[in-house]
This record gives C-alpha cells, structure tokens and sequence, in this order.
C-alpha cells in the first residue's frame, strides 16, 4: 500500500509541474475556457469488486498492514458508486459520491495459527458519502473536432486519466450471519472495565486514480480504484481484547457469550480477559476496483448552430 501512496504522490507532482509548463499553450489548445463550459457536468457510475483489510481472514502469513497481500480474494464482494463530477477546468475538477459495498472477512479463510483458532467471521453493508478532488494528467479532448467524420486535421485524443483523493463518511454494521454484533458488546464494550461502544459511522479518506476511454463525445469508459482508509477498527467488529465470557455471558446472554470466543478451547490460555483478540496495530480499510461508465450531460455548442440571417436586397 506503501507503494501505491508513493505512486500516486509522483504522478500528482508529474503531472502538476507539466500542467504548470503547458498553461501558456491552453488558449491553442482543444481546453478553451469557452469549450470547458459546454463539458462542465459528469455523472458518472461504477461496479466491481470491494473488499477489505482488517482483522479477520486475510493470507496465511503475519498480518500485512494496508496490504494487498493480506487480502483474501475469497471473500471479494459486489459494490457501485454513482458520483457527479464539476469540472473547473482542464486538470481540476470534484466529484461528491455515494458508494454501496459489502465486505467480509472469514478466520476459516487463513492458515495463519492463530487467526484460524480464533475462528471469527463476520460481514458488512457499507453506505458512503464522500467528496473527491482530482487532478486530471490526461484528458479526452473537447472542441469542435471532437471525433467528428470528415473534420480535416489531427484525431482527437481518447485516453483520460488522473488521481483523487478526498474525506467521506460511511456507516457499517457486522453481522455474523443475521446476527448483529455491535449489540452483542464480544469485547466487553458498555460492561464494567470494558471499552466504549464503538459507533455506526466512521470517517473515511478515499485515495485511488480512475483511466478511461471516450467512445463519444457522449460517454466514456473507465477503470476506477479507490483504496479507502478510516478511523475505526471495527468495521469487522474485531480491534481489541477479550473480555471475560462469563460476564458477558450474564449481562449479554449466550448468544452474546459465544460470539465473543469462538475458539475450541484447546488454548484457554490465549482468550483469557485481556489477551489480544484483534490487531491494533492500524484501523480497518477497505476499497473498491470498478469498471465505470461516463456520461456528459448538458452539452452546448458554441459558434456551430448560429442562426443565419437572410440577404436584404
């Protein structure tokens, strides 16, 4: 994930320091102010696959902070998003969005020893709202030649890209299968000595870049990654200690008892109250790779539909 972070910093700078070397020559180009008016408004919707990093499942070895390796295919889900994009101009533009997803993550999944005794699973709806800056390093271009037959000159150009990154909000809520755990306090939260509840919404920080392909002046075809971190560790209701089983078995109930240590009991010792039953090392995340569909509304034409004016003789 390191990685990542670092590639997207160096084409941000990349591309701002050409942007800054080819501002003398936008009044040439396709990228007028004038035919930026006409091409202002996006909408633009994506689907694919979201999955998460946390605590639960992941690969067969230690735990990966913010990494791919530690994802598990597996238990890639289906989610969407339908953004509106304002563009201000040639590499400037917001998109506000909202995002739908489900994530899980399964202990069975792993050969790791001990994220497979623990034996917790769970999965989670995931509703986002969220607002994204992007910087556009390449655009499709807009202009009266524009992919028209039989227009003399130079093709345009079809080929977009550019990165974002933005803050959003989400609410979430674990299940083990229909049973809803967050009420069931598994690490103690609301007893006596235990943590706080942990709440439904989280704040998130999408980072990710989106490429695509102008089929016309219409609509455009894309690929979208957005890797999003928060500041919860619960999105999987796993991120603490053990609490003791008893207790939550009086003040909480059975069902509660047992979804806070699902382990056989072979090692009693690594579950007793206060032994670490999630990583706290960092919060959860997740992310979502999709194929996305562009489409420009509003359009205007400037100086092509003039109306003529008839000859007085």
């Amino acid at each position: 994930m390191n990685k990542l972070l670092l590639l997207i910093l160096a084409l941000f700078f990349f591309g701002t320091s050409n942007a800054q070397k080819k501002h003398k020559h936008v009044a040439k180009s396709n990228y007028t102010h004038k035919n930026w008016d006409s091409y202002r408004h996006e909408i633009e919707f994506g689907i694919g696959a979201s999955n998460y990093n946390g605590d639960l499942g992941g690969n067969d070895g230690d735990a990966k902070q913010y990494s791919f390796k530690d994802t598990e295919i597996s238990q890639t889900k289906l989610g969407f998003y339908l953004g509106y994009r304002y563009n201000f101009g040639q590499y400037l533009a917001v998109r506000p969005q909202i995002f739908y997803g489900k994530v899980s993550g399964n202990d069975n999944k792993t050969k790791n020893p001990e994220r497979s005794y623990r034996n917790l699973a769970f999965t989670s709806s995931i509703f986002e709202f969220a607002v994204l800056g992007e910087f556009h390093i390449l655009r499709a271009s807009r202009g009266q030649r524009y992919f028209r037959k039989g227009v003399i000159g130079a093709a345009g150009n079809r080929y977009a890209a550019s990165i974002h990154l933005g803050a959003g909000f989400f609410y979430y809520n674990p299940k083990y299968g229909s049973v809803a755990l967050r009420q069931l306090s598994t690490e103690g939260q609301g007893l006596e000595n235990g943590p706080k509840p942990y709440k439904k919404f989280a704040i998130s920080w999408p980072i990710g870049f989106n490429v695509g392909y102008q089929l016309n002046k219409d609509l455009k075809l894309g690929l979208d990654f957005t890797y999003r971190f928060t500041n919860t560790d619960y999105i999987d209701d796993v991120g603490g200690t053990y609490y003791d089983k008893e207790t939550i078995r009086e003040k909480k109930g059975d069902l509660a008892a047992e979804m806070s240590n699902r382990t056989d009991g072979s090692y009693p010792g690594s579950t007793v109250s206060g032994s670490p039953r999630g990583g706290s090392k960092s919060n959860d995340s997740y992310f979502l790779l999709s194929i996305n569909i562009t489409y420009t509304p509003f359009q205007r034409s400037h100086g092509v539909h003039k109306k003529r004016k008839r000859a007085r003789f």
